[in-house]
């Protein structure tokens, strides 16, 4: 029950955004056990004069390229499956979307069940139906 928030700079066209999209799904259900059909996702693209980063911060070389993707989780994961997550994230997007690995800058957060309501004033995940 992961909500994806990406954060791009303005300029990619509708296709290479549903690429990317697409992939960020793709490897967090391959990855991160995220079922199929869970997939909610938003984009928010940015002007230059909206978006900021440190170009070497921790020794990665960042461009105007780079992607913020943000994964609001409702149950933790292993230190281990977060890092095959991350791995195997900035791989795909490399493969499939052309995008550096230095440009795939990921935060994970998670929440209680008791903090999703997935519609209807509901909170499904605490069995109201």
């Amino acid at each position: 029950m992961p909500f994806i928030r990406i954060s791009l700079r303005k300029g990619r066209t509708p296709d290479q955004l549903k690429q990317l999209t697409d992939t960020v799904h793709e490897v967090l259900v391959r990855s991160f056990n995220v079922p199929q059909d869970d997939r909610f996702q938003v984009v928010h693209q940015h002007g230059a004069e909206e978006f900021f980063y440190d170009p070497q911060y921790f020794g990665v070389q960042r461009t105007d390229d780079l992607v913020y993707i943000q994964v609001f989780a409702g149950k933790p994961r292993t230190t281990e499956v977060k890092r095959a997550f991350f791995k195997d994230l900035s791989q795909t997007l490399a493969t499939s979307c052309g995008l550096s690995p230095d440009n795939v800058f990921v935060v994970i957060s998670t929440s209680g069940a008791e903090d999703w309501s997935f519609g209807r004033g509901l909170a499904q995940m605490l069995g109201d139906r």
